[in-house]
């Protein structure tokens, strides 16, 4: 999300401007965006390509990748209204388990990243090998978090410390909980009561031709994904980032 400072009398030039200077500055080849103005009024458009050849569509999906954190603990803070978990409870009440993860830490320190769990996305290169190495695969997500959780660092922090670790356990979590796959229950506790028609978790994978932007190397070195799998590549967050949603 970006922050601009745009009247709606010159919005189209300012907006132009704007998303050039961005294109350039981080090597993007395609954007989407939506504005709210302080009118109230809401603009959207595409800028750029999808890939070589192929122009940006409306009607294709966009990874919100982090964005799913959101939609994680919302369904956390849920099942807290339902008197299902209670965000003191610890990790010991449920069935994850995990050599290097302290089940002595609370729902409420995962979901503001205050554990010391390492971050299994960035575990050097191994899991990226994987994962890249084989794009058509579904991944089972407790599969790499049982083989790319490292041991927590020999000075683990004491305060604030992102990591998607934190958010694929609740992710786990909720499915424990309500017996249904994380994608189901988003769908019918989110997506469904806000009429998000278009927005869904694809921890299974989909189609690559109708998602947009997929780029390895973001903004140091671009190879275009976008005509192999993601399949491998979307299953590996779970709750910490499976999010894809059009921008309307």
């Amino acid at each position: 999300m970006i922050e601009v400072d745009i009247i709606e009398d010159d919005f189209n030039t300012r907006v132009a401007v704007s998303l050039d200077s961005i294109k350039t500055k981080y090597g993007i080849q395609g954007l989407a965006y939506t504005v709210i103005l302080l009118s109230k009024s809401i603009k959207s458009g595409l800028h750029g390509i999808q890939s070589p050849g192929v122009d940006l569509s409306k009607n294709d999906l966009w990874h919100f990748a982090s964005s799913t954190k959101m939609v994680t603990a919302v369904l956390i803070m849920q099942l807290v209204d339902e008197g299902a978990i209670s965000v003191e409870d610890k990790l010991s009440k449920f069935a994850f388990r995990h050599p290097n993860i302290d089940t002595n830490y609370t729902i409420r320190q995962l979901l503001g990243h205050n554990t010391n769990f390492a971050n299994y996305t960035r575990t050097g290169h191994s899991i990226w090998s994987e994962i890249y190495g084989n794009r058509s695969k579904v991944f089972e997500l407790d599969y790499l978090l049982d083989k790319y959780i490292p041991p927590p660092s020999s000075n683990p922090p004491t305060g604030w410390e992102y990591s998607n670790t934190n958010y694929a356990i609740l992710g786990l979590i909720v499915e424990e909980l309500t017996g249904k796959d994380y994608a189901t229950v988003a769908k019918e506790k989110v997506f469904d009561p806000l009429g998000l028609k278009n927005t869904s978790i694809k921890t299974e994978g989909m189609d690559v031709k109708d998602l947009n932007g997929l780029w390895r190397y973001f903004g140091i070195e671009l190879e275009d994904l976008n005509d192999v799998s993601v399949n491998s590549f979307l299953s590996m967050w779970g709750g910490a980032g499976a999010l894809v949603s059009t921008t309307d």
